[in-house]
């Protein structure tokens, strides 16, 4: 995760579609790298291939996501809910 001082200079604003009901298992991209590299490394070293689910095991939804990062940076992230896009998703 980035520095708290970097993620702090950064401009945020959340563009939100479905307020709460998505909740996704997210995990931090250099995890994600590091199970590549370890992938590769195990087929260059004749193993099998795997399908794996890389996760925490708990699901966060965007607002918690949110909330962790203005409790981090210690300011209020701007959130706009993008109501029109939700209505085209119910059709």
């Amino acid at each position: 995760m980035p520095q708290p001082d970097v993620v702090h200079r950064c401009r945020f604003l959340a563009r939100i579609i479905r307020p709460r009901t998505c909740e996704r298992d997210f995990i931090h991209v250099s995890d994600l790298a590091c199970a590549h590299v370890a992938a590769l490394r195990q087929l260059n070293n004749g193993g099998e291939t795997l399908t794996l689910n890389l996760g925490t095991g708990r699901a966060y939804s965007i607002l918690e996501i949110i909330s962790t990062v203005e409790r981090v940076i210690g300011r209020t992230v701007p959130v706009t809910i993008d109501f029109s896009r939700l209505e085209s998703l119910a059709a």
